[in-house]
């Protein structure tokens, strides 16, 4: 299941320059066509991409920094902490979870993926592992967060 057969597509030519769709999110509370075009290309690049670079969002890099290490922190957990949050119950806000489209994909590709699901509503903090949770007092868009 781990066996991915050689496809015999052609290679793309290395001279070609790809660029990820970035798509600016200045001004899209208060102006309204700024907002519709932003939606466009959002929905464009989901559709002929699958994945964009997001500008002007208002996160904080010391936001941002810190996501990232409280998934790392989640990643060198020992395997039977790790496990308690394991679930393919697409209805939970958390899920730790491996091969997330192993009954749909051909081959399995292995990955172990932690992740968070906050809409419409977010998780509740004691849903969310202690080492990933938000600790600090950092102001986040004029939101005081103690945790998340």
């Amino acid at each position: 299941m781990f066996h991915h057969v050689k496809d015999n597509t052609e290679t793309i030519p290395s001279n070609l320059k790809f660029h990820v769709p970035t798509i600016d999110l200045k001004d899209v509370n208060t102006n309204l066509s700024m907002r519709v075009e932003a939606l466009d290309k959002i929905t464009r690049a989901c559709k002929e991409w699958g994945f964009f670079q997001i500008v002007n969002h208002g996160i904080g890099v010391e936001v941002l920094d810190e996501m990232l290490h409280g998934i790392r922190r989640f990643h060198e957990l020992d395997d039977e902490v790790k496990k308690t949050f394991y679930s393919r119950d697409r209805s939970k806000k958390v899920r730790y979870f491996s091969n997330g489209s192993l009954f749909r994909d051909l081959a399995a590709n292995w990955r172990d993926s932690i992740a968070f699901f906050s809409s419409p509503h977010p998780p509740n903090p004691e849903e969310i592992p202690a080492v990933c949770r938000y600790l600090s007092n950092t102001n986040f868009n004029g939101n005081n967060f103690n945790s998340l």
